[in-house]
C-alpha cells in the first residue's frame, strides 16, 4: 500500500495540492518495514543468484521474495517517472 501512496502523493503534489516530501515517502518503500519485523526489500543473494530488489521476507528461513509483491511495488512506483 505504501508504494500506491507516494504514488498519489507525487500526483497530488504535480497538481495543484499541498507539497508532500515524496521523496521520503519512496525512501521508506525500500527500508525496512517498521510495523512487520523482517519484512521488505531484499538486498544481497538469494541461493547462490543475485536477488536485490524482490520484496519479501528478509529472515524467515533465510528470506525468501514473492514475484507479486516485487511487480505489485514495482507497478505503483514506475508511473512516477514520467511525473
Amino acid at each position: 500500500m505504501l508504494p500506491s501512496g507516494a504514488y498519489t502523493a507525487a500526483r497530488i503534489e504535480r497538481g495543484t495540492g499541498p507539497n508532500y516530501d515524496v521523496d521520503k515517502i519512496v525512501q521508506w518503500c525500500f527500508e525496512p518495514s517498521t510495523n512487520r519485523s523482517g519484512w521488505g526489500v531484499i538486498v544481497g543473494t538469494w541461493a547462490a543468484g543475485p536477488c536485490s530488489g524482490m520484496i519479501g521476507s528478509t529472515t524467515d528461513g533465510g528470506g525468501y521474495g514473492f514475484v507479486m509483491n516485487t511487480f505489485a511495488t514495482a507497478a505503483s512506483l514506475v508511473p512516477m517517472v514520467r511525473l
